[in-house]
This record gives C-alpha cells, structure tokens and sequence, in this order.
C-alpha cells in the first residue's frame, strides 16, 4: 500500500478516534448540569443518571419523527451548500455540490471543537481545495451568517407579532433584556460600525499593520457583496428562507417526537424555535450549555418542567446534531481528503 493512501487512513482513523472522544466530553459535561439541575427537583426519584434517563427517553421518543429531523438537517445542509455555490460564483470562484455540501459538514464538525472554528475550517478547506482566495472564500462565509441573522430576525419579528407578551416577559425576566438594552445595544454598534468606517476610509493614518488589515478586509468586502453581484437573487432568497423553514420543522417535530412535549402548538414551537436559536449564536462549541438554558426557559414558558425541557433539549442537541455533524464531519473529511476537485478557479486561471 502506498505511503500517502496509508496517511489518509490513518488521519481518517485519527479523526474518528477525535469525533469520539469529542462526543464523550459533550455527554459528560452534560451530565454534571443534568445532575445539577434534577438534584434540585423535588421531584427525582434518586436516580439523576443522564445516560439512565436519555436511555428511557429515547426509548419513548418517536423513532419515524426524529429520523424526519435527521433527514430535514441534511436536506437544509445540501441548501446551504447550493446557496455557497452561487454567491461563490460572482467572485470567479466555481465549486462544486457536493464538494460544498461536504466542507459545511466539516464546518459544523469542528464547531463542536472550538468555537466559530467552523467557519474557518469550512472556508480555508475549500480555498486550499480550489486554490482560491482565502478572504474571499471568508467572505461568503460571513456573508452566509448574515443572511440566517437576518432570516432568524424575520422569524422572531413574526414570534413577537403571534405571542408578544410571551417573548417580552421572557426577554425581561428570564434573560433580564429589556428594551433599552436593546436600543443601547443598537446604538453603540450603530457608532461602532461609523467609527471603523472612517477609520478604513482616511488616508490620514497610516501604520503596515492597519494596511494589511485593510487589504484582508477589501477580500471580505467582495465576498460580502457576491450576493449583489449574483445572477440568482431570487434562488438566493428562497434558499435562505428554505433554511430556516427546515429548522423550524425540525424543532416542531423533534417537539412532536417526544412525550413532554408532543402538545406543544405550532405557534409556542415557533417561540421555542426562535429562543433555542439564540442559544446556538451564544460562542460555545456547537452552542453547548446556552441551547440547552434557553430551550429549557421557552419551554418552561410553556409549563413544561425543567427536567423534561432539559432532556429535550439534549436529546435535540445530542442525539440528532452531534451525531449527525459527526458522522457527516467525518465523512466530509475523509471524502475530500481523498478526491480532487473538477472544478477550476476561473479566477486564477485568468490571473495565471
């Protein structure tokens, strides 16, 4: 066998080795809340094994539903790497699908590393991949993340229009956010956004440092604005609402699966969908730790006990996401480690 076909097993079997021991930890770390949090129940029984009553739990969780949820996640993931691949194009930069599809597994795998490691991972795989600009490719990233800001806002504008009292009296008394918080919050980074604006802008102030940044932020600008530049706005769009109407099923479905909360409504999922999305945004590996408090705070809005909105939430977050990234990651890796890509930078080729 040759050298280089031995090293790819090998970094596979590594890896491998890693997405198990990574899911060990996230188990583990989970289980010192879980004891936490069912020791001050006066409700346990004695027994605040998380392994014991994830077992039960998924025992009792409705296996056609959840296998729904897996296959939802992987259809939003093959959308996201389809909108990639459009707003990668204006920039002279032609991936493929699946190659796509593949390095936002990849991104999500090592999310649960480190946080926001993903999106590195994700952009300087394909950029080594396709030997393409790497702020560039960083760009449609950042890029990427806005548009879910902006769909996720959408959704919570329609969350505060359904249930307006409910989301304030959580916003005021469970996450102590009130409304000048929020005006303080959009006002400062109102100033913040001028202030850099105009620092980048003059002439004035010159330092090598200050230069290179400019330069590494001129390659994010053009990823940025590939979606102005983009042939298929209206693809776009539907795309990022698709998205998100995917995860927002999951969330009503993996409700459904689970007997706590299987009478949850649409409209209270939608709130639980929106609050339990915030808690992914929170600078943890995969949101560990914030979407297991905020999904169990929406939940308990809803009277359902922490015990039971803690388990879902593991159970959500465990079950369907960490086992499916790390299948996925995995296969991700060895499968662009070991095939080339047919589709050329245009851009470079073009410079070359």
């Amino acid at each position: 066998m040759k050298k280089s076909k031995i090293l790819h097993y090998l970094r596979f079997v590594v890896f491998f080795a890693f997405g198990i021991g990574l899911f060990y930890y996230v188990f583990h770390s989970q289980e010192e809340i879980y004891r936490e949090q069912c020791l001050k129940d006066p409700n346990h029984l004695g027994n605040c094994s998380l392994w014991s009553k994830l077992l039960d739990d998924i025992r009792r969780l409705n296996k056609v539903l959840i296998l729904l949820v897996m296959v939802g996640f992987i259809i939003s993931n093959w959308m996201r790497a389809r909108r990639w691949v459009i707003m990668l194009r204006p920039l002279g930069i032609y991936a493929g699908q699946w190659e796509t599809f593949w390095a936002v597994h990849l991104g999500y795998f090592a999310n649960l590393a480190l946080p926001r490691m993903g999106e590195l991972a994700r952009a300087g795989t394909l950029a080594k991949r396709l030997n393409a600009p790497l702020e560039k490719v960083l760009g449609t990233i950042i890029t990427d993340r806005l548009l879910d800001v902006v769909i996720l806002a959408i959704f919570m504008g329609i969350g505060f229009l359904l249930q307006t009292q409910v989301l304030y009296t959580y916003l005021s008394t469970q996450a102590h956010i009130s409304l000048w918080h929020l005006m303080t919050i959009g006002v400062a980074g109102i100033i913040g956004i001028v202030l850099i604006y105009i620092l980048f802008q003059t002439d004035r102030i010159y330092h090598p440092v200050l230069e290179k940044i400019k330069t590494k932020i001129g390659g994010f600008k053009d990823g940025i604005v590939s979606v102005l530049k983009s042939d298929h706005p209206i693809e776009i769009t539907l795309l990022s609402f698709g998205i998100w109407l995917l995860y927002y099923s999951m969330t009503v479905l993996g409700l459904k699966a689970f007997a706590p909360t299987a009478h949850i409504t649409l409209i209270q999922g939608l709130i639980v969908f929106v609050i339990g999305s915030l808690g992914m945004i929170a600078p943890t590996p995969g949101g560990i730790g914030p979407f297991q408090f905020f999904t169990m705070s929406a939940l308990g809005i809803y009277g359902i006990s922490s015990l039971d909105g803690f388990s879902y939430a593991n159970l959500s977050f465990i079950v369907i996401q960490v086992i499916t990234i790390s299948i996925f990651g995995l296969l991700g890796m060895f499968i662009l480690a070991r095939t080339k890509s047919n589709h050329p930078n245009i851009e470079n080729n073009i410079q070359a």
